[in-house]
């Protein structure tokens, strides 16, 4: 008989499989899996695997905004998100990058195609070339556009129960 328990709480999840109440756990953060790995009450008598998922994360952008109209700006802008660094900070190096959204195994895979490199360097350079420079020495570039003056300020927008969303967001932030 197999018996199925939805416990929507990772917390209350991970509490039910090291009192044994649950035999299999599935989807839990980092943090929790390297926990459980690593205590050996939980090592000795689960087996864990973390066989490759296609999951995917990734920042839409507004084109409509005057901002984020020219593709050098977004860009730019994705050449300053160093994922390397969330993935090695939030995910514990447990994720992989890759250009596209599909699993390398697949026989479709191209890994000829690269992901976008962390590089302030370049994206200061796109954002140069599309005619961002800080006018009026305040530390944030501008541009005039349709005769207005913009500031380059764009908002982050997160689900409000997201703890690792805001931290990637302060993290790319910092960047």
């Amino acid at each position: 008989t197999l018996t199925f328990v939805i416990i929507p709480n990772e917390e209350t999840a991970v509490a039910a499989l090291r009192a044994e109440e649950i035999d299999v756990l599935s989807d839990i953060g980092p943090e929790n899996f390297e926990d459980l790995k690593n205590t050996e009450y939980t090592a000795e008598r689960y087996q864990f695997a973390s066989p490759p998922i296609l999951g995917h994360y990734f920042l839409y952008l507004n084109n409509n905004q005057p901002q984020l109209a020219d593709k050098r700006v977004r860009r730019a802008l994705a050449h300053l998100v160093n994922v390397d660094d969330i993935l090695n900070t939030y995910y514990l190096g447990y994720g992989q990058r890759h250009a596209v959204p599909v699993l390398p195994d697949a026989k479709y895979f191209d890994d000829q195609l690269k992901p976008v490199a962390f590089d302030v360097e370049k994206a200061k350079t796109l954002l140069s070339e599309a005619g961002w420079t800080d006018s009026d020495g305040n530390g944030i570039l501008d541009k005039e556009v349709n005769g207005e003056r913009l500031e380059m300020k764009i908002s982050y927008l997160y689900p409000s129960n997201s703890e690792r969303a805001e931290n990637i967001g302060l993290l790319i932030k910092d960047d």
